[in-house]
C-alpha cells in the first residue's frame, strides 16, 4: 500500500511472496483502499469479502433469473445461498481465495446477460473477470483453461458465438493472466524471476503443486488421493478443520439434516 512491494521487496508482485511458497495477491490489491481509510484492523481486512460475499447474492438471483426466466427459481435459488453455511464462513473472513468463486459467477453473469442481451461489451468483460480470477486462487491455473475452452466450444457449437469471436475471447483471457502464465513457467521450470515494472517472482516452494493434480510430481497418486478427499467432503460435509467448516453446520446443510452424517455418527457411537 505505501511502498508497492511485498515483504521480499518485489515491486508490484503478481504473486505474493508470503512464507515462500505464494499467496494470490488479487485479494490484498483489493484491500488497499479499505486500509487507507480505517488502517489495518481485523475490520478493515474482512470488509471486502463481506462485501463480495453480499453482492455473490444478487449475482446469483439475476444469473438464476436471466437462465429460467422465473423470478420464483431465482429466490428460491437465491434463499438456498444466502442461508448456506459454506457461502456465509466464506464471506465472514478475509482469505484470498475465497474471492475466485464469486469472480466464476460474475464472469457466468456477464456472459449469459451479454449473449441473452447481444451486447459484446458484457461479454469481453465477462473474460476478464475470468482473466483476473487467475489472481485469486492457484486451483485457477489448471481449471480456467479447461472452463473457458470448454465453454466457447459449447457456445460455438450451439451458434451462440462465432469462431472468430471465440478466439478473441480465449485471446483476452490470456492476455490478462499472461503474467500468471509466466509465473507458473517460470517457478516450474525453476527460471529466474522477471522485473518489468511488475514481478513475476521465482519462490522457494510452489503452492499450486499442492492445490491443482495437473501440477503434482505424481498425478495419478495425487488424483486418487484428491478423489478420495472429495468424496468424503461430498458425504460428510467436513475436512476437520474448524476454519473450514463448523462441525455442526457442515459446508452445505446443518449436521442434523445429513443423513450420511447421523449414519456415520450412529454407526461410530456402536462401534
Amino acid at each position: 500500500m505505501k511502498y508497492g512491494i511485498d515483504r521480499a521487496g518485489n515491486r508490484l508482485p503478481v504473486e505474493l511472496y508470503a512464507w515462500g511458497s505464494g499467496q494470490s495477491v488479487l485479494y490484498s490489491y483489493i484491500m488497499i483502499p479499505f486500509l487507507l481509510l480505517e488502517g489495518l484492523t481485523l475490520y478493515t481486512m474482512r470488509l471486502p469479502m463481506a462485501l463480495i460475499g453480499i453482492a455473490s447474492l444478487y449475482m446469483m438471483y439475476y444469473l438464476l433469473k436471466n437462465i429460467f426466466d422465473d423470478k420464483k427459481i431465482a429466490l428460491v435459488g437465491v434463499m438456498f445461498f444466502a442461508i448456506c453455511p459454506w457461502h456465509i464462513m466464506k464471506s465472514r473472513w478475509g482469505m484470498e481465495c475465497n474471492i475466485f468463486p464469486d469472480l466464476i459467477l460474475l464472469a457466468c453473469l456477464l456472459l449469459v446477460l451479454g449473449l441473452k442481451k447481444k451486447k459484446t461489451i458484457l461479454q469481453v468483460l465477462s473474460f476478464i473477470v475470468l482473466g483476473l480470477s487467475s489472481y485469486s486462487y492457484g486451483t485457477a491455473y489448471f481449471f480456467l483453461p479447461v472452463f473457458v475452452i470448454i465453454t466457447l466450444v459449447y457456445l460455438v457449437r450451439k451458434k451462440e458465438l462465432p469462431i472468430k469471436r471465440a478466439i478473441i475471447y480465449l485471446g483476452i483471457v490470456a492476455i490478462v493472466s499472461f503474467p500468471m502464465i509466466i509465473y507458473v513457467i517460470i517457478n516450474t521450470f525453476g527460471l529466474e524471476q522477471i522485473n518489468i515494472g511488475i514481478t513475476i517472482p521465482t519462490l522457494k516452494v510452489v503452492r499450486y503443486k499442492q492445490v491443482s493434480t495437473i501440477f503434482h510430481n505424481n498425478i495419478i497418486i495425487n488424483c486418487l488421493i484428491n478423489m478420495k478427499d472429495m468424496i468424503k467432503l461430498l458425504v460428510f460435509q467436513d475436512d476437520g478443520f474448524y476454519w473450514n467448516a463448523i462441525p455442526q453446520y457442515r459446508y452445505v446443510l446443518p449436521y442434523k439434516y445429513c443423513i450420511f452424517c447421523n449414519w456415520y455418527s450412529l454407526c461410530y457411537k456402536k462401534i
